[in-house]
């Protein structure tokens, strides 16, 4: 009873309709014993690329069902995406009254999105005419995240059903964001100098 006529078992398009994904990636794991002291290092890697294209107003502009004022068929995608993270960890060994751990974390990812639009039905009426389904907007932002972060942690067993645990950390982060690519027509106007 969303509106008039809806049914959930029926879908209207008039556009193009999928959705792509490609991830991979890895981590390893390793560990040395010193005795008193274990070093562990944690080295990942991952990777991902996605496209998705929808027609998503619900129908057909001036036909239906309901009232669909206009045509909307975008997709967004991810054509690049890296991140690396790496640990390097170093924990008490001695099972006594005391243990602690400290280690170093560094984030590195780099990914640019890209956004389209498309015109559906077209426009045959326009000036030169404009094909159905023909591309009217493209955005491409890229960003990048370094951060890198310092932390430590005391146990200590006051009695056997006692233990006080505290920890520090302090991470240091910075993103940049660009706008490297705009051309409207469909999309909202945004001005390049002001990196909107």
């Amino acid at each position: 009873e969303l509106v008039a006529g809806f049914d959930r078992d029926q879908v209207s398009t008039d556009g193009v309709n999928f959705s792509e994904l490609d991830t991979w990636g890895g981590s390893a794991r390793l560990r040395w014993d010193f005795g008193k002291v274990t070093l562990y290092s944690i080295t990942g890697y991952e990777q991902v690329k996605t496209f998705s294209r929808g027609d998503i107003d619900g129908g057909v502009a001036g036909v239906g069902p309901g009232v669909v004022p206009f045509s909307s068929e975008t997709a967004d995608g991810m054509p690049k995406h890296r991140q690396i993270t790496q640990e390097l960890r170093l924990e008490s060994d001695t099972k006594g009254l005391l243990d602690w751990q400290a280690g170093v974390f560094f984030f590195d990812e780099d990914y640019k999105i890209e956004s389209f639009s498309w015109n559906t039905q077209g426009n045959p009426a326009a000036v030169p005419p404009i094909a159905p389904g023909s591309q009217d907007g493209y955005q491409r932002v890229r960003q990048t995240n370094k951060a890198l972060a310092v932390f430590g942690a005391l146990n200590y067993a006051v009695t056997p059903q006692l233990k006080l645990r505290g920890g520090l950390r302090y991470t240091q982060d910075k993103k940049d964001f660009n706008v490297e690519a705009y051309e409207f027509s469909a999309f909202v106007p945004c001005v390049l100098s002001a990196k909107c």
